[in-house]
Formats: structure tokens, C-alpha cells, sequence
């Protein structure tokens, strides 16, 4: 009998260090496979390989349902890489399902305690992710322009407007998205009363005020707005049959708000868009994140514990082989910078920073208080379960350590502009690569996307 109640007595602890190894294994599984497809097919793209970072993307994207946690960024990758890549069918369907998983991410902003909870004991890429303002606006956008370049111009029009819808209300949305997230820490730490913990608030900062100074030198647009949109609308409304001239010249004027020295984007917004030519060419790819973990001090009931957080780094990405040429009729023609994405990136990393390194710091607390409590049990017992423990605890804590690092990366880094009569000879060069334009329309637009050296560009008439 006495066998049998000291195996009894064992048993809650056998199950709580075997939990703990189970989840370690897991985490450890997750660590090894997080976003592969996504970087696969981002890093591809970087390089200027659109053909492979498609076929990356395309595996990824089959596996994603509307309510796919990370359904959203994959979805607006793809639909980008596939513009890019001229798969403009491709590209619009795809849009439109990224869209549809956006407007399904709002209508259940919430997230459960559950899953958060359960998020916090994993890493922050298990939450479903939200877009940022400038990549729903994006998003809205270039399904506007994949809807022109399938031949619907009207559709292009009600997409557009649903960006400039984005663009006036995303500022009040995002100070919500970010106050839901931590409002989710607080519900899911509350659901943890076991955890009562001493972290000294200094060493926090401190690291919060490193992160920043890598995006403190970019200026966001006034409201995190993307003047890149704002181009867009203006030739989508103002072009083809019945065009919207008022809200065309609003759209240009907004974006020379943005670029008042913008000699381009002035001319655009006094004339008739008829007979012209806008060029559009998107250089570079956008800002990544990467990762930097820290040590960090925590008490738990008296005794120190130093445990690993993982947080985002702002990473900007160089602009390789320079500035693209733009030539028309034989002529060097200087296409003006309209829209800088590090900026916008920077924004709006910067004013989410506090509450992504308040969910970090509460995830790392958490796990690391149910590795201390399982230690603690452990070191009672005689039969090598301490050791076990400590291990298994050391190692779910660091594999565990993860920073978020998705963000739509294959948005351009910048973007210049520029508006020509429609030349006689029926194309421009960029970067001495002839770019034949449609014949079709009275108004051209040309999206030149230039990365790594490879240009790679669609012809949309309207």
C-alpha cells in the first residue's frame, strides 16, 4: 500500500514535468516551421527571382482558409507576387480573398482568453494576425489597379473608394487593434492568478527605447497615411469613360500634401487625364522584421529567475543597383518619389511597439513561471525529475522566445512618379528595357516593379 500511495503521490507531478517536456517538443516543432513558406517566398523575391517566390507563395496560400490565422498576410503576399510576376488573374482573385479574410478579421476583433492564453505559453506567430493601416489600405488599392488590368474599371473604382475609406479611418482603427491587444494580455495574465511576479519596469524601457531608435529616424506621413494610394485613386477616378474629375483632382492634391515639392504630382493635379501616361515605378522592397532576444530579470516569490524575450527589430531593407532610368521618346524623363515605405513602416511600428513588447514581456513571464513551478515541485523528488525539469524548462523558454516578424515585405521600398503625353511610339524605356503600352484607352498606366536589378512591369489602358 505504501507503494501505491507514494506512486499516487508522484503521478500530478510525473504529468506536470511530462506536459512540460510535451509542450517544449512542440514549441520546438513550431520554432523549426513558423512562416517558412512566407520567408521562403519573400526572400525570393528580395533577390529578384518573382517566378520561384510565386511557386513558394502559391503552396503556402493553398493551406489558408478565411479564418487561417495568418491568412490575411499570405493572402496579399501571394496577390502581390503574383501581379508582379504578370499572373494578373491570379492576382486579382487572390486580392480579393485577402480582402475577405481583412473584413473577417474585423468583424471579430476580439480574440478569445483561451487563445491568447494559449498564445502566450507558445509564441505571438500563433495569433491571428492583424493588419497594419498602410497594408489594408495597400491591400484595397492594388486590388483596384488588378481589377483595371482585367478589364474592370468600374470594380477598379469601388475598390479604390474603399481604400480612401481605409485611408480616413484606419488611424482611430489601429488605436483600437492595438488597445484590444492589450486588453487580451491583461484578461489572459488575469486568467493566470498563480502569477504574481516582480519585473522591474526599467529593464523593460530600456529595451523598448533601443527598438525604437532604429525607426525613429523615419518620418511617418501626417495620419500614417500612403500617399501611394491617393496616385492611384487619381487616375483609377479620373481616367476612362466617366470619370470622377473632382474626386480624381482631390486624390492628387492629398498626395501632393505629402510631396508639396512634387513637380509631377502637380501637373497631374491640374490636367485632363486624357492622353496621358502615368508611371508608377516601385523600387526596392519594403521593411522587414527580424529579431533580437534579451535576458531579463524576473522575481518570483523572492527568487530571481532571468528569462528570454524575444522582440521585433525593425530591419529596412538597402536599395540595390540604384534608381531605375525612365526614358520617352529618346528622352531621360525624371520620375519623382511619391510615397517611402520605410516611413510608413516605421510609423506604424513605432506607435505598436509598446504593446508588442507588453504582450513579449507577459508571454516570457508567464512561461517562464510554469517552468519555476515545475522546478520547484521536481527538486522535492528523488528520482531525477528535478534535472529534468530544469532542463526542459531552460529549453521551452529560449525555443519559445520568438519575435512576430510577419509583415507584407514584398511592398515596394519606394515609389516614383511621373506623367507624360502618351508618345507617339507606343512605349517607354526603364532601365533601357522597351515597355510597350496598350493600345487600348484613352489614359495608360505602367507599374514598373524594380527589384535587384530585375524589372519587371504591367500595361493597364482605361
Amino acid at each position: 500500500m505504501k507503494s501505491i500511495s507514494q506512486n499516487s503521490k508522484n503521478q500530478p507531478l510525473h504529468q506536470s514535468v511530462a506536459t512540460l517536456l510535451a509542450i517544449v517538443v512542440a514549441v520546438g516543432l513550431s520554432a523549426c516551421g513558423t512562416n517558412a513558406g512566407l520567408k521562403s517566398a519573400q526572400q525570393q523575391y528580395r533577390a529578384g527571382n518573382f517566378k520561384g517566390a510565386l511557386a513558394a507563395i502559391r503552396s503556402e496560400s493553398q493551406k489558408q482558409k478565411d479564418d487561417s490565422k495568418d491568412a490575411p498576410i499570405i493572402r496579399l503576399e501571394h496577390a502581390s507576387i503574383a501581379f508582379t510576376a504578370g499572373e494578373k488573374q491570379e492576382a486579382l482573385e487572390t486580392f480579393k480573398l485577402a480582402d475577405q479574410a481583412i473584413e473577417l478579421r474585423d468583424q471579430k476583433p476580439v480574440v478569445q482568453v483561451s487563445k491568447e492564453a494559449a498564445a502566450l505559453l507558445s509564441n505571438l506567430n500563433s495569433m491571428p494576425y492583424n493588419t497594419s493601416p498602410s497594408e489594408r489600405v495597400m491591400g484595397a488599392s492594388m486590388m483596384a489597379v488588378s481589377f483595371a488590368a482585367n478589364g474592370e474599371l468600374e470594380k477598379a473604382r469601388s475598390a479604390v473608394k474603399l481604400a480612401k475609406n481605409r485611408q480616413a479611418d484606419t488611424f482611430a482603427k489601429y488605436e483600437a487593434q492595438i488597445e484590444r491587444e492589450r486588453k487580451s494580455v491583461k484578461e489572459a495574465m488575469a486568467a493566470k492568478p498563480e502569477l504574481k511576479v516582480e519585473l522591474k519596469p526599467e529593464k523593460v524601457d530600456a529595451q523598448v527605447s533601443q527598438l525604437m531608435d532604429s525607426a525613429t529616424r523615419f518620418l511617418p506621413y501626417a495620419g500614417l497615411s500612403v500617399p501611394y494610394s491617393e496616385v492611384l485613386a487619381g487616375i483609377l477616378l479620373g481616367a476612362g469613360a466617366n470619370p470622377d474629375t473632382n474626386q480624381s483632382r482631390a486624390s492628387f492634391a492629398h498626395a501632393v500634401a505629402a510631396n508639396p515639392e512634387n513637380q509631377q504630382l502637380k501637373k497631374a493635379a491640374v490636367s485632363a487625364l486624357t492622353g496621358t501616361t502615368h508611371i508608377l515605378i516601385e523600387e526596392g522592397v519594403a521593411p522587414a522584421l527580424g529579431e533580437v532576444k534579451v535576458t531579463l530579470p524576473l522575481m518570483i516569490n523572492g527568487n530571481l529567475v532571468m528569462f528570454s524575450a524575444a522582440f521585433p527589430t525593425f530591419q529596412p531593407q538597402p536599395l540595390l543597383n540604384g534608381a531605375a532610368s525612365l526614358q520617352v521618346n529618346g528622352a531621360a524623363v525624371s520620375a519623382e518619389s511619391i510615397c517611402d515605405f520605410d516611413r510608413i513602416a516605421a510609423g506604424e511600428y513605432k506607435k505598436k511597439l509598446p504593446a508588442t513588447v507588453a504582450r513579449t514581456v507577459a508571454a516570457s513571464s508567464l512561461k517562464s513561471v510554469l517552468s519555476y513551478v515545475a522546478q520547484q515541485a521536481a527538486k522535492q523528488q528523488s528520482d531525477g525529475l528535478g534535472s529534468i525539469a530544469m532542463l526542459a524548462g531552460a529549453v521551452y523558454n529560449v525555443a519559445s522566445a520568438q519575435a512576430d516578424e510577419r509583415i507584407w515585405a514584398t511592398l515596394p521600398k519606394t515609389v516614383r512618379y511621373a506623367v507624360v503625353p502618351t508618345p507617339a511610339n507606343g512605349e517607354i524605356k526603364i532601365n533601357g528595357q522597351s515597355i510597350p503600352l496598350p493600345k487600348d484607352g484613352s489614359t495608360k498606366l505602367v507599374i514598373a516593379r524594380c527589384v535587384n536589378g530585375v524589372v519587371s512591369s504591367q500595361t493597364v489602358g482605361l
